[in-house]
């Protein structure tokens, strides 16, 4: 082989093997933001009262958005609310606990998957009261606040959910 063929097939040999570490690259990027489908579903707990339906229907829907939820029916609701620190203005009809915060009342499942996702420094998020039109509790209502609180009295906007 010449010495122009050989530098031309180098140069070949180079430009394939820059080629090939940039594909490889930016395939392991795309594979890396792409939640593998053998992952366990992130896990739910539901403290709810025994006879509450519509908070049956917002662990339905929390399990149709790719969680694994158990429910846990309690006489003692309020009790639960205290001992995980849920502000008396932020109470619900159900408190579940999710990967270490606390989602309360009737949360989409996108603002969960953000709070996950984002990891703020709080306690958890919130839906207070019953929002018509929130997860579980039917279609129609106005948009409504999803809370972050921390555990020191801060509240701030999280989200909005029913955005029609």
């Amino acid at each position: 082989m010449n010495k122009t063929k050989y530098i031309s097939f180098l140069a070949f040999a180079v430009i394939i093997g820059v080629i090939t570490i940039s594909v490889s690259a930016c395939s392991k990027q795309k594979q890396s933001k792409i939640k593998p489908a053998d992952a366990e579903p992130v896990s739910v707990t539901v403290y709810k009262r025994p006879s509450c339906q519509c908070c049956s229907k917002w662990a339905a829907y929390m399990e149709e958005s790719g969680f694994a939820v158990t429910i846990k029916p309690t006489a003692k609701l309020a009790a639960v609310k205290t001992q995980y620190g849920v502000p008396a203005n932020l109470r619900s009809c159900h408190t579940a606990l999710v990967d270490g915060y606390i989602v309360e009342g009737h949360v989409p499942a996108e603002m969960v998957k953000k709070l996950l996702k984002n990891r703020p420094d709080a306690r958890g998020i919130a839906v207070p009261g019953m929002p018509p039109g929130s997860p579980g509790m039917g279609k129609g209502g106005r948009p409504f606040k999803i809370l972050l609180f921390d555990g020191q009295g801060s509240i701030s906007v999280y989200g909005v959910g029913n955005k029609n």
